[in-house]
């Protein structure tokens, strides 16, 4: 245990395999590297002007090399390598995009597609990775992909929005799930509707006849 980690209470999480570092993000707006193995502190990184509320740490596959990923209140996504700020992104445009971000509170790295995904204001924001070599420095690290509007909609006081086709949303499927919203990598894109309903329940199984009892029996019976 790393007690008095932060001065305020911590929000978020990351992990670093390969280097056994601990990551930490407060309200204090730090964000702290920690030793695994002995929870020495290693560095302090102080760039965001708020909460700091969301971490990742992620492997990009074309650059060959791994970063972390954090966001915060203050409504920006930065990308760390070994505690240097290599980019900062603004989230929302509303002359670009329409749409407000506001604040930001969760941040998720999809690996198979190299994809950043971020939620504030009841958006999904999806950042892909621009970078294409080991030397990250002075090169942009992601950008704009696209943008789920509305995919909550409990900020205008509506329910909650699902896929149309919720039955389908499992892992078998290759299917990721952010919140209630069901993002599918089917070439039919999964549309989702604010008024769908949710899926029917399954009808109760009917009791077993006399006739399978009685072979299940004799068969334990044998087993014996």
């Amino acid at each position: 245990m790393i007690a008095e980690a932060h001065e305020q209470p911590i929000l978020c999480v990351a992990y670093n395999a390969q280097r056994r570092e601990i990551f930490t993000g407060s309200q204090d707006t730090t964000i702290k590297a920690w030793l695994s193995e002995t929870g020495e502190l290693l560095r302090t990184q102080r760039e965001h002007a708020g909460w700091v509320t969301g971490l990742t740490y992620a492997y990009l596959k074309e650059a060959r090399t791994s970063v972390l990923f954090s966001c915060s209140v203050d409504g920006r996504i930065l990308v760390w390598q070994k505690g240097e700020l290599l980019q900062k992104e603004k989230v929302g445009d509303k002359a670009t995009h329409g749409v407000q971000s506001g604040p930001l509170y969760c941040l998720e790295w999809d690996a198979r597609r190299q994809n950043l995904v971020a939620g504030a204001n009841g958006h999904i924001w999806v950042y892909t990775v621009v970078a294409d070599s080991m030397n990250l420095a002075g090169q942009p690290i992601i950008k704009f992909h696209s943008l789920l509007r509305d995919a909550h909609s409990a900020l205008q006081g509506e329910e909650p929005v699902r896929g149309q086709r919720p039955a389908t949303c499992t892992p078998s499927t290759r299917t990721e799930w952010f919140g209630r919203l069901c993002l599918s990598s089917h070439p039919s894109p999964l549309t989702p509707h604010p008024h769908s309903a949710p899926p029917p329940s399954p009808s109760p199984s009917p009791p077993p006849s006399r006739s399978t009892v009685a072979g299940a029996r004799h068969h334990l019976h044998r087993l014996r």
